[in-house]
């Protein structure tokens, strides 16, 4: 399912696909897209002196539960089985 375009053209957006509530996919053009905006706000962050951060794409199970999410995307949210027995072997 391709979502309603943000602009004012009101057309079918070929950029992102809504797979839940906040959650999205990004489609060839609208990965272009984003690497074009992520490129002119580093450049721009890089000349005011700024240092960029990433955060975990993968959060514990706790905090989707406090605020329901766990439940509410159900089969689209990715989850892992963590097994203290591999960790041992590693």
């Amino acid at each position: 399912k391709l979502s309603r375009c943000a602009c004012s053209c009101h057309r079918q957006c070929t950029c992102i696909s809504r797979i839940a509530a906040g959650i999205y996919s990004w489609l060839p053009l609208g990965v272009i897209t984003l690497r074009n905006v992520e490129n002119v706000i580093r450049q721009e962050m890089d000349q005011a002196g700024f240092q960029e951060v990433h955060f975990p794409a993968l959060l514990p199970r706790e905090a989707y539960e406090a605020t329901n999410r766990w439940e509410e995307y159900g089969p689209s949210l990715f989850r892992l089985r963590w097994s203290p027995d591999v960790a041992k072997h590693r």
